[in-house]
């Protein structure tokens, strides 16, 4: 009996210690396993994202010029205020202008009357020759009275007037131009963005008088250098901010690329046009373009904290079988956040994106988080 009960205490025995052995063993297994977070790798486009300075421009900005020299004598609109087409701007003295208007008017008048009288003596004349040449045939009047009433019937006479009519009416249509001159009309429709006479001074045709821009329409021109104009086309995508206006990455297109540099910068400038109907882009505000540059399409990348370097050696490890396995790649384009791989890799590997630098090839790995 109680040879029986030592027995049994012994297979109890054995039962525990192989219990407690084979626990030791998981707990072993189990810390050999490194947690990791995978990915897959995929074709994507990369580039290099730079940011450039710029500013914004109206389309359309018309410097206005008075047409004559003259005295301010009206100023109708202040900066700032929208003006349409054929608004009256500003007035210049007329008094002096009207004097030669009427002046002219008076010398037309007469010329036209000197005109009248000369073409009815010429027609009075030509009746008389009628009669002299008669009286010349049958030798009742000498030749030089004849030639005398043959001058006085010439057309000749009514042209000479004639010229002194035309000749006085270009002289007054002049003075009526010059009298439509002295009021200043808007050429276009826009805002007048600057005013520089006053009433009572002389705006002459050298100065502009005012500034009229249509900012409905602007555009923003960044200068690039010439590693770069090259990557620049007319509908490219960009993205722009205007902090003084509130936009942030608004997507826009490249209207155009200049084919020479400017002779002072020596950048090429670049225009982005706007649609501004509702005003919020003002001219002269700054802007910050975000342009790609270096793009590569369609090329297999990972995110650049994926690369591990080992050796001289960029590495990128995936998951096989459970296992780390260790991928010797080249590397292409690297923007900072993902970067190319040219070889070493193929698509939609699953690779260790977190934890790959606590492994090692072969190293047996659990995902916790990610793609499996």
């Amino acid at each position: 009996m109680f040879k029986h009960i030592k027995i049994i205490l012994m297979i109890l025995s054995v039962i525990f210690i192989t219990s407690c052995s084979h626990k030791e063993n998981k707990e072993v297994l189990e810390k050999k396993y490194i947690p990791v977070e995978t990915s897959f790798s995929k074709k994507i486009t990369i580039s290099n994202q730079i940011t450039v300075n710029g500013k914004v421009y109206p389309c359309k900005e018309v410097m206005i010029l008075p047409k004559i020299v003259g005295k301010v004598v009206n100023i109708n609109v202040e900066v700032g205020d929208n003006i349409k087409k054929g608004d009256i701007l500003f007035e210049q003295d007329k008094s002096d202008i009207k004097k030669q208007v009427t002046k002219a008017k008076t010398a037309l008048n007469t010329a036209s009357t000197n005109l009248s009288k000369a073409t009815e003596q010429v027609e009075n004349a030509k009746q008389t020759l009628k009669r002299s040449k008669e009286l010349y045939e049958e030798g009742a009047l000498s030749k030089s009275q004849y030639e005398q009433t043959e001058l006085l019937a010439s057309d000749n006479n009514i042209k000479t007037v004639q010229a002194s009519v035309d000749q006085a009416r270009a002289v007054y249509e002049q003075a009526l131009d010059t009298l439509k001159k002295v009021t200043v009309k808007a050429p276009i429709d826009g805002k007048i963005a600057g005013i520089n006479v006053e009433v009572g001074e002389y705006a002459t045709t050298a100065q502009p008088a005012m500034t009229i821009v249509d900012d409905k329409s602007v555009f923003v021109q960044i200068d690039v250098t010439e590693d770069i104009v090259n990557q620049m086309y007319k509908d490219k995508e960009i993205l722009l901010t205007i902090k003084a206006a509130s936009i942030k990455n608004f997507k826009a297109k490249i209207f155009s690329i200049s084919p020479a540099p400017d002779k002072r910068t020596q950048l090429y400038p670049v225009k982005i046009q706007l649609d501004n109907k509702e005003s919020k882009m003002r001219v002269g505000m700054f802007v910050s373009v975000m342009l790609n540059i270096d793009v590569k399409e369609g090329v297999i990348a990972v995110p650049s904290e994926v690369v591990v370097k080992e050796s001289d050696r960029d590495v990128v490890y995936t998951i096989v079988d459970n296992k780390a396995k260790l991928n010797e790649v080249e590397l292409g384009l690297d923007n900072g956040v993902n970067v190319e791989i040219k070889s070493g890799l193929k698509i939609d590997e699953q690779i260790i994106v977190k934890g790959q630098n606590f492994v090692q090839d072969g190293s047996i790995i659990k995902v916790v988080r990610g793609d499996e």
